[in-house]
């Protein structure tokens, strides 16, 4: 193949086309088209034109060369410098164009391609050597005319690009080749009005009906008069793909911003915004347009902007992230703080081109932290003004906080005490001491110790010392806390309070002793006194020694009264008596209070009016039926017309027992004095038959002592009402009892009623006597259990009543003699224990064994109920005989 290179420098030429056709390739350079258009008759030839060797270069003289050679009919490869020279060229009919920078590889390939096209025949439709041109062109391309809409050439790059073969493309109209026709009409339309288009991006449909992206450049074309289009198309599919794929991944990245509870936002590198998501418009009340470029700044507040600005400017110019806590404008024109988080971005340079960022609303935990800030300042406050003592110590034993109490125990200033080692403060004897406790705060227990401390600027203190450990996050103990509470003047007092009250307690005991003693030995004169004074009573009949009696009487009841109601308050008062809560039957207890005041009542012309309800309470027997007699005896003693009261009513849970009189009334100044001892309304003179004032005051103690609510009210001149809250509680199961004490006189009277008197005392036992022979009693008495068996055993007779004293010779007691008999004799009889002892469990024990209980001294009158009960019971014992 000869080649013909045209070029004004012979070496230029010949070192082009020996890189390009080495050997056995004949190759000849001359100096200028005319030269070659002369040597074009020596043989088939291709020319190789330089139109311009460098960008910019003017290109006449080559594309006269391209213009005459092309007229001769022999093939042009021409070389272009840059995109005019390839377009110069292409016009005036060169056959290919490659860049004169293209390397010999790129000009061996297009000098073969073009003389093998010289050999093939010219394609249908396209001027001679068009077709070889758009055919050896490296891109897919096509050269049409677009008034008539027909294609004159398409290489093969763009027939396998749209599957499409020749014969089939050069059949269509040109606007077939277009998914929009609009991009057609678009291409035409700009080359009509500017001589070319470049990067416009088009859909080309595929012979199997899908599309592919391209990007097309076009320009006008001379084709012999007819305006002609070449097209050169750049296939941009996986580019667009992969755009679309960018545009999804952005479009759903900004449905997840918009979808989180943060305020998120993208800035360029120069700080404008080019995108916010909705929470921030929500918060700022704006619109995008109003957040982009700059304007988002004024959002922020004037004086947190700089150092906002500030950081985002360095972040962006250093590529590292950035935190930052300012104030931006919301909705409702307030301010909040918000928290900003700030990345930078990178391109595929590696260079920061934006920053993505996001924005927590912090209000709430910046409000939090100044709560907190200020409960710090307060808790250090109170621990500067508490007056114990208080330090911090870290894990090297070296002090880091003391109050003001901490350095004043130490007779220091805080500055000279903080930093200091606690083991060079307390001294080597104090350290020892409390070492173990402090390594159980190390650890992270809490710790205590209480005892005598010897520190060495102090001497011996006596100090509850509280040990707290501090631990921080991970579990770590950084130091512990030490509280210092001095209890050695605590400790002073607690130690006289203790002397004290084992003093009082021996005192105490001494008296219990003596009231003991005293009430043993004053009773039993007492008692036979009462005794002996009821049997010789029925032997006068001198009236003036029947006043006498009678007289003598009255002092001796007032005696054993007084001397019964100051005993009840010492053992109150003591508490020396014991309670025991049970069922009690109000309508079994209002019945013997009414037997026992009705003939009282009678006496001064007054009703006694007893109203049952039925109820049971839950009280003390003993105690809440004293508090009720002690009520209806002064309302009787204080009533001189009308009537007395004593009834019972629900409230709720609770049993309300009411004592109303009609007598003259207490005044409301007076309601609280009434309780007190020897306390008496209108008895200025201390007349004894208006008692001894202790009665309320008994009734106080004891409601006191039960938790009983007691209440009065009272009106001067119209009477008064005395109540008791007791928690009431259903009936308790087993049958009524009859009251005792209910039986006549006539009854008591009956002669051989055995009864068994047990009595170590001869006066008391004497008096006793002669009082159960009058009610017509068949009395055995003995000192002891053992006399007492032996006279029973002598007379061969059972008793049904058996007295005795509680106190006996020998060791025994009266518990025990009655057990003793009803072991011989069976539990049928009816028993009382008779005592001048307050012991508090005495009665409780008497009780439990199922006897009655009196306290020394007694009257005739106790001893009479006590026999007509035992004489009820035997009667009822013996109707139940036959039954059995």
């Amino acid at each position: 193949m000869n080649i013909l290179v045209v070029a004004e420098r012979e070496h230029r030429g010949r070192q082009l086309v020996e890189l390009a056709a080495p050997p056995p390739a004949s190759v000849r350079t001359v100096a200028a088209w005319t030269d070659a258009l002369a040597a074009s008759g020596a043989g088939p030839c291709v020319f190789v034109v330089p139109v311009a060797r460098v960008p910019g270069e003017a290109c006449g003289e080559g594309i006269e060369a391209v213009r005459a050679l092309r007229a001769a009919g022999v093939p042009v490869l021409a070389l272009a410098g840059d995109a005019a020279a390839m377009e110069a060229a292409v016009a005036a009919g060169a056959d290919d164009v490659v860049s004169a920078a293209a390397d010999p590889g790129e000009l061996r390939l297009r000098l073969g391609m073009l003389a093998r096209r010289r050999a093939a025949p010219e394609l249908p439709g396209a001027p001679a050597g068009l077709a070889a041109f758009v055919e050896a062109m490296p891109v897919p391309a096509l050269i049409s005319l677009p008034a008539e809409g027909r294609i004159l050439a398409a290489n093969r790059l763009l027939r396998d690009a749209v599957g499409y073969d020749l014969d089939a493309l050069l059949a269509m109209h040109g606007s077939q080749l277009y998914a929009d026709p609009a991009d057609r009409a678009r291409l035409v339309e700009a080359v009509g009005r500017d001589g070319a288009a470049a990067g416009i991006e088009i859909r080309i449909e595929r012979s199997d009906g899908t599309s592919l992206w391209a990007l097309v450049s076009c320009r006008a074309l001379d084709l012999g008069g007819a305006r002609g289009l070449l097209c050169v198309f750049q296939d941009i599919t996986e580019r667009k793909s992969a755009e679309q794929a960018l545009e999804t991944r952005e479009r759903r990245l900004r449905h997840i911003a918009d979808a989180l509870p943060a305020m998120v936002y993208l800035m360029d590198e120069l700080g404008r915004t080019t995108f916010v998501n909705r929470p921030t418009l929500e918060f700022t009340g704006r619109s995008f347009d109003d957040m982009q470029g700059d304007r988002w700044q004024e959002v922020i507040h004037p004086e947190d902007r700089p150092g906002l600005l500030d950081k985002m400017r360095r972040a962006a110019r250093e590529g590292t992230a950035f935190e930052h806590e300012y104030r931006a404008l919301t909705a409702d024109g307030s301010y909040r703080w918000r928290l900003n988080r700030g990345q930078p971005l990178r391109d595929r340079r590696g260079r920061h081109r934006s920053i993505i960022g996001v924005c927590l609303d912090i209000t709430d935990r910046k409000r939090a932290q100044e709560e907190l800030e200020l409960n710090r300042e307060r808790i250090r406050m109170i621990i500067e003004t508490v007056p114990a003592p208080i330090a911090y110590i870290d894990t090297e034993d070296v002090i880091r906080y003391a109050n003001l109490a901490y350095a004043r125990r130490f007779d220091s200033g805080r500055d000279d005490i903080v930093g200091r080692r606690l083991a060079d403060l307390l001294g080597e004897e104090a350290t020892r001491m409390l070492r173990p406790f402090q390594e159980l705060a190390l650890r992270g227990q809490s710790a205590r110790f209480e005892g005598t401390v010897d520190y060495d600027p102090l001497g011996t203190r006596h100090c509850q010392i509280f040990y707290v450990p501090h631990i921080v996050e991970g579990g770590r103990v950084a130091g512990y806390f030490g509280l210092v509470n001095d209890i050695t003047e605590t400790k002073r007092i607690e130690a006289e309070l203790r002397r004290a009250k084992e003093a009082a307690e021996r005192a105490d005991d001494a008296k219990s002793r003596f009231l003991a003693a005293a009430s043993h030995d004053l009773r039993q004169p007492l008692n036979a006194m009462s005794l002996l004074l009821g049997v010789l009573r029925p032997q006068i009949t001198d009236p003036r020694a029947t006043a006498v009696a009678a007289q003598m009487q009255q002092s001796l009841d007032a005696m054993v009264e007084l001397f019964n109601a100051l005993l009840d308050i010492s053992r109150l008062d003591m508490g020396a008596a014991t309670v025991r809560h049970e069922p009690v039957d109000t309508a079994t207890l209002f019945a013997r209070i009414e037997t026992d005041f009705r003939a009282a009542a009678a006496s001064k012309g007054l009703e006694l009016r007893v109203v049952g309800s039925g109820m049971t309470v839950w009280s003390d027997p003993t105690l809440i039926e004293r508090a009720l007699r002690n009520l209806v005896s002064n309302a009787i003693r204080y009533t001189e017309h009308g009537r007395v009261l004593l009834g019972c009513r629900r409230r709720g849970a609770l049993a309300r027992i009411e004592v109303h009189d009609s007598g003259p009334g207490i005044p409301a100044d007076r309601l609280d004095d009434i309780f007190e001892e020897f306390y008496q309304v209108g008895n200025p003179a201390r007349e004894r038959r208006e008692g001894h004032g202790l009665g309320l005051a008994i009734v106080r103690r004891a409601m006191d002592l039960l938790g009983h609510r007691l209440d009065v009210a009272s009106a001067v001149g119209r009477g008064s009402r005395f109540a008791i809250e007791v928690p009431a509680c259903p009936m308790p199961g087993g049958a009524e009892t009859e009251a005792p004490g209910t039986g006549q006189a006539g009854e008591a009277g009956k002669p051989g009623f055995p009864v068994l008197l047990i009595e170590d005392d001869p006066l008391v036992q004497s008096a006793m006597r002669m009082t159960l022979e009058d009610l017509g009693c068949r009395v055995l008495a003995a000192p002891s259990l053992v006399e007492a068996l032996a006279a029973l055993d002598a007379e061969g007779v059972a008793p049904h009543l058996v007295l005795a004293d509680y106190r006996l010779p020998g060791g025994a007691d009266g518990l025990r003699a009655i057990a003793v008999l009803r072991t011989r004799f069976g539990p049928e009889f009816s028993a009382c224990v008779l005592t001048g002892d307050v012991q508090a469990n005495i009665q409780a024990q008497v009780e439990a064994a199922g006897a009655r209980f009196l306290r020394k001294p007694i009257r005739p009158e106790d001893i009479r109920t006590i026999v007509d009960a035992a004489r009820h019971a035997a009667k009822w014992r013996q109707r139940a005989r036959p039954a059995a």
